[in-house]
């Protein structure tokens, strides 16, 4: 899944300037199930410069309907992760959608940055 090199990256984003960057995929995640009639996709880059971006792409396959996509890019994973808990379906604020918490923990699994800041440690 994750891609080992840096590659372009041109991501159109809804009612605003495409984002352009190198880097590579860390982290995806999805609520598609084989019934999917409307589903969205997370997905989290690491840039060559060591910033985050993050993309939610809304999809659907109703007629008369268009995805939709938005991205954002942070200097930190926390600032990625707020994006990300306030970005759902939902209003309400927060809240961390499943496909976005599986993109983050799909993203700790190769990013340290990522598994220490979505990892609560107890003694």
């Amino acid at each position: 899944m994750s891609e080992t090199i840096n590659t372009k990256h041109k991501i159109r984003r809804d009612g605003d300037r495409a984002l352009e960057f190198s880097g590579r995929v860390i982290g995806e995640g999805s609520d598609w199930t084989h019934n999917s009639t409307r589903w969205t996709t997370v997905t989290i880059y690491r840039t060559a410069g060591g910033k985050i971006v993050a993309k939610l792409h809304d999809r659907t396959q109703w007629q008369g309907e268009s995805d939709t996509i938005r991205a954002e890019s942070f200097r930190t994973v926390s600032e990625a992760i707020s994006y990300l808990r306030n970005s759902g379906e939902y209003d309400c604020e927060g809240y961390l959608s499943a496909e976005a918490q599986a993109a983050i923990e799909s993203a700790g699994e190769s990013d340290s940055e990522f598994a220490s800041a979505f990892t609560e440690t107890v003694d």
